[in-house]
C-alpha cells in the first residue's frame, strides 16, 4: 500500500510539472488579426499573425483573401517580428499589393489568390496598413491623398 502511495504522489508532482510547463509555454502565445473590408465584412483582406513561444520574437504571419461566399482562402507569408504591412491598390478593381519589409505580395478577390513577388511591382495608390497602434494589432486607412477632396 505504501508503494502504491509513492507512485500516485509521483504522478501528481509530474502531472503538476507538466501542467505549469504548459501554463509558462501559453503565457507568451499571441494571436491577432486585423481587416481591411470591402464593400461589406465578407469582403475583406486580413492579416494574422501568431507567436507561438513567449520566447519567440518571430510572428507566424498570413494573409486571408475572402469575398464570401464565392471564395475564402488562407497564404503563409514570411515570418516577421512586430512590423506594419503596408496595402496598396493594384491595377484592377479587386487586385492589391501588400509589402512587409522588403517581401512584397500580390492578393486579389475575384478567386481569393495571393502569391509572393520575385521584385517590388508598381504599385497604385496606398490603400493603408497593418499595424499596431494603440497597443492592439489594427488596420490603420491611409490619409486621402493631397487634393483628392478638392474639385
Amino acid at each position: 500500500m505504501a508503494f502504491k502511495t509513492k507512485l500516485n504522489m509521483g504522478n501528481s508532482a509530474v502531472r503538476s510539472l507538466f501542467a505549469l510547463m504548459a501554463v509558462v509555454m501559453l503565457a507568451g502565445c499571441e494571436s491577432e488579426q486585423a481587416a481591411f473590408s470591402m464593400e461589406d465584412r465578407n469582403h475583406a483582406i486580413t492579416i494574422l499573425r501568431e507567436k507561438m513561444f513567449p520566447w519567440s520574437s518571430e510572428y507566424d504571419t498570413y494573409v486571408v483573401v475572402s469575398r464570401l461566399p464565392q471564395c475564402q482562402r488562407k497564404y503563409p507569408l514570411k515570418a516577421s517580428s512586430k512590423g506594419s504591412l503596408e496595402l496598396y491598390a493594384g491595377s484592377g478593381e479587386r487586385q492589391f499589393f501588400f509589402s512587409q519589409g522588403k517581401n512584397w505580395y500580390f492578393a486579389e478577390t475575384d478567386s481569393c489568390g495571393s502569391e509572393r513577388l520575385e521584385e517590388e511591382p508598381k504599385v497604385g495608390e496606398p490603400i493603408g496598413s497593418y499595424r499596431d497602434k494603440d497597443g492592439s494589432f489594427k488596420w490603420v486607412a491611409a490619409a486621402p491623398a493631397k487634393g483628392a477632396d478638392e474639385k
